[in-house]
């Protein structure tokens, strides 16, 4: 029997709340993916006792949390190298995941913008940003002749927003090179939807942004983005 499947936005290492939601039992026999900014390396003492408690919730109602990196998120959780908790996954990008017959493709990454005020290694990570090697993407494609759903942190530059915010402006007036890298990364994603489009993707899920919106493209690609603690399921 497949597991119903879930996107949850941005949480920010409110892992208490995310807990209580699963021994709610509103979640139980699920597969649920969260697309980044979960909120780990921040404090790992104390996250480490709340994972391990929402682990094991997890693990009692039959969920399968899979989480992308996202820009406040510590790079080295998603290496893919060790994983200590069994029903949560910390997903390496660029991650191919077969779900109830369906195709996936994980990949996460974005700029934080205000770095400027963050210390490294601390609340900041320099390697945060989208990280894809196109040729080797290219490659692992020929195995896949189809992928259904992707899920990013972030989006295409076409899709929402198409438009800075004001606090977006304020942090470009004092770090003089996160206008180009923002637009370099959203041109990455770009480039990942125009390659990925062949598969006959139909669905696009990200967060990112802290808000709800939702689009169909030209070429029937629709794009969901996920606000802060929002649970979706893609409709029948």
């Amino acid at each position: 029997m497949n597991k119903r499947v879930y996107f949850l936005g941005d949480i920010h290492g409110n892992f208490s709340l995310l807990t209580a939601k699963f021994v709610s039992g509103q979640f139980n026999n699920t597969h649920i993916i969260q697309v980044g900014d979960f909120g780990v390396g921040f404090n790992r003492e104390e996250e480490s006792s709340l994972l391990t408690l929402m682990d094991k919730a997890c693990k009692q109602r039959n969920i399968t949390l899979y989480v992308i990196r996202g820009n406040h998120d510590d790079p080295s959780y998603f290496t893919g190298l060790s994983n200590e908790y069994s029903n949560i996954l910390f997903i390496k990008d660029n991650t191919f995941l077969q779900l109830n017959g369906l195709t996936y493709f994980l990949s996460g990454g974005a700029i934080s913008i205000d770095r400027c005020i963050r210390k490294v290694g601390i609340n900041y990570w320099v390697d945060e940003g989208v990280d894809i090697n196109f040729n080797r993407l290219e490659s692992d494609l020929l195995k896949y002749p189809k992928i259904d759903i992707v899920v990013t942190h972030s989006s295409p530059s076409f899709a929402f927003p198409t438009q800075y915010e004001r606090i977006v402006h304020a942090y470009m007036r004092r770090d003089s090179n996160l206008d180009r890298e923002l637009r370099h990364e959203r041109a990455m994603i770009t480039k990942l939807y125009g390659l990925l489009l062949s598969k006959n993707i139909h669905h696009w899920i990200y967060g990112h942004f802290h808000a709800q919106h939702k689009e169909t493209t030209h070429t029937g690609v629709h794009f969901v983005a996920l606000d802060i603690n929002e649970f979706y399921e893609i409709p029948n």
